[in-house]
């Protein structure tokens, strides 16, 4: 059985085809390049989260702490943390300031305003923040100045998930389709034809000049 149609629908057809395959080949991967390296939910508490003299966390609600600043260089600091040295890692925390303006987020064993990653606090709401920063090693902090000067705000959680490479899958290079002697369907659209045998749902073969 033989139809045409037009040159867009066909690229359509063509390009759904491949992402149905590309989504079947990459998600095993994708799920495994996840892993929760570290979590911190400040309705629990600081959790050994410390301020810095220009920074004060204060008791922790349903929402997380709530943070006091008061200005110049307010600071809060995580505990020590062992990531090795040369991985990058994949941090997301949520966060709201009544203040406004900017942060900063680093990784590193002291704060270094040079590279230090910047990102917009907007006015009062709530926002979740991702980045992938890398790790120098041992004994290294986080590091979040949530607001460029003084006002409060609030932090809910901090997640750190690895961000290891995903490896893709090895596949075997594919053979030529037999014909088989039931009836193919194909769909062509100038020299592009596309040709499904029948057998199962990824038994196909898409032919270019003939």
């Amino acid at each position: 059985m033989k139809s045409n149609l037009p040159i867009r629908d066909m690229r359509k057809f063509l390009i759904a085809a491949a992402v149905c395959l590309a989504a079947a080949l990459f998600a095993g991967t994708g799920a495994r390049a996840a892993a929760v390296l570290t979590d911190w939910d400040f309705s629990k508490g600081a959790q050994g989260w410390t301020g810095n003299g220009y920074l004060r966390l204060d008791k922790p609600s349903p929402d997380g702490v709530r943070i006091t600043s008061i200005g110049v260089n307010p600071l809060m600091r995580s505990p020590l943390l062992h990531y090795p040295a040369g991985q990058y890692v994949r941090v997301t925390f949520r966060l709201k300031t009544e203040a406004g303006a900017q942060g900063a987020i680093y990784l590193g064993k002291e704060y270094n305003e040079r590279e230090r990653t910047k990102f917009a606090a907007p006015d009062g709401e709530w926002r979740e923040y991702s980045y992938f920063l890398l790790s120098p090693g041992a004994d290294a902090r986080f590091w979040i100045s949530p607001m460029a000067g003084a006002g409060r705000g609030m932090i809910a959680w901090v997640r750190v998930t690895s961000a290891t490479p995903i490896t893709p899958p090895e596949v075997s290079k594919p053979a030529r389709t037999k014909t088989p002697a039931q009836k193919t369907i194909r769909v062509s659209a100038g020299e592009v034809e596309f040709v499904h045998y029948g057998r199962s749902w990824d038994d196909f073969a898409v032919i270019v000049g003939g």
